[in-house]
């Protein structure tokens, strides 16, 4: 529980610590489920911090101990991250089988956080392959059900995406509405997803004539962007 707590609030070293003792602690026990979890935890943590070799052999790892446990719904999870471990990589056409098998699962079995995460996933790997029709499509399942989901992190992950879709058809107005949207609601120096909303909005900004507004965006992006998972987006806010 303590590494997803740290994980979620980018503190990865600590999350690697905690994950990696709960490897230690299961890893003799009839636990693979638990085992699974904890490899699952400790490879997010580590695409997070750019270990991508090392993320693989864990989520590998992961994968052993979940057939063992039969534990569909954590299969689910690690075909989840191992697409965002292809996204991180670059390996976008790679990344989308997988996330959209997981994604369907997500979906059947009613785990509304996790897929609209994958979904975001998924559309992300769409618009860096250029496909701007398939990533809407691709989110539109979830879109309409995004007023089920009670996790705004989670929420906020799909409207990026959206946002960054509609810009790429062409509906910079469509864009600039939910981007309004979602900078009104981040917390003052709130940063991470708010720094990706911000260099989303500066290039919409600059696609739409304000270039003093996509210079202020653009600023408060390389502010919000501040670790290493965010250094490609903080580059193109830069």
């Amino acid at each position: 529980i303590y590494g997803g707590v740290a994980l979620r609030q980018d503190r990865n070293d600590d999350a690697m610590r905690a994950f990696t003792e709960a490897i230690a602690l299961t890893a003799t026990r009839d636990e693979p489920s638990v085992l699974a979890q904890a490899y699952t935890g400790l490879a997010a943590a580590e695409v997070n911090v750019a270990e991508f070799d090392a993320a693989a052999d864990n989520l590998a790892r992961a994968r052993v101990a979940a057939e063992l446990a039969g534990d569909t719904l954590q299969l689910a999870r690690i075909d989840a991250n191992e697409g965002v471990l292809d996204n991180a990589r670059g390996r976008h056409a790679e990344a989308l089988p997988i996330l959209a098998r997981a994604s369907d699962r997500f979906q059947r079995f009613g785990a509304l956080n996790e897929w609209f995460l994958t979904t975001a996933a998924e559309v992300k790997a769409h618009l860096a392959l250029l496909d701007a029709a398939a990533a809407m499509t691709a989110s539109d399942p979830a879109w309409n059900l995004r007023d089920k989901l009670a996790n705004p992190g989670s929420r906020t992950a799909l409207e990026l995406q959206r946002a960054r879709a509609l810009a790429a058809t062409g509906r910079l107005a469509d864009s600039r509405k939910l981007l309004d949207a979602l900078e009104r609601r981040a917390s003052p120096g709130e940063t991470g997803l708010p720094g990706d909303v911000a260099s989303e909005s500066a290039r919409v900004h600059l696609a739409t004539g304000n270039a003093e507004a996509a210079l202020a965006d653009a600023r408060s992006a390389v502010q919000r962007l501040p670790t290493v998972d965010e250094a490609r987006e903080r580059a193109r806010a830069w």
